[in-house]
């Protein structure tokens, strides 16, 4: 029986920033086990969840908010089957927790991306909220050239 068969559950997270590994080759892996999936993205997302950290480096570090617990969500999701819209992350100054906390941001589940209300200041998560962008499922011209395919993924 498969992973996703036997109800087990799984938070997979990437930079975009990540200067080693390609944010790209993730979502198109992530793309790939949707189209195996029985019920493709909604299906995998019972089972799989997907958090692009924007401005995050390889692991950590970057512009972006940076530092989050995945484990606790993971926690929520198996224990009492409340699975993660978004996580919450911050940025310190200079990524340095000495400096204290300059950004505070959530995390949404692709391909979701935070987006800011529009009100408010930027720097404070409570101003943004997840919303869905089809253009994340969308592979442009520079991931064409890499050779990952056509138009994207047209699941919802």
């Amino acid at each position: 029986m498969s992973f996703i068969g036997k109800g087990r559950k799984m938070l997979v997270y990437h930079g975009y920033s990540d200067p080693a590994l390609p944010p790209f080759r993730t979502v198109k892996y992530y793309e790939d086990l949707a189209d195996i999936t029985p019920g493709h993205l909604q299906r995998l997302q019972d089972s799989v969840r997907l958090f692009m950290v924007p401005g995050m480096q390889h692991c950590g570090g970057g512009p972006g908010p940076n530092v989050f617990d995945t484990l606790t969500p993971l926690e929520q999701w198996v224990e009492h089957g409340q699975a993660p819209e978004s996580i919450p992350a911050i940025h310190f100054v200079n990524n340095d927790p000495a400096q204290g906390i300059d950004r505070t941001m959530p995390l949404c589940k692709f391909p979701e991306q935070a987006e800011y209300r529009g009100r408010g200041d930027v720097n404070e998560a409570a101003n943004w909220s997840c919303t869905h962008n089809r253009r994340l499922l969308q592979v442009g011209p520079n991931g064409v050239d890499a050779g990952l395919g056509g138009s994207g993924h047209d699941d919802d």
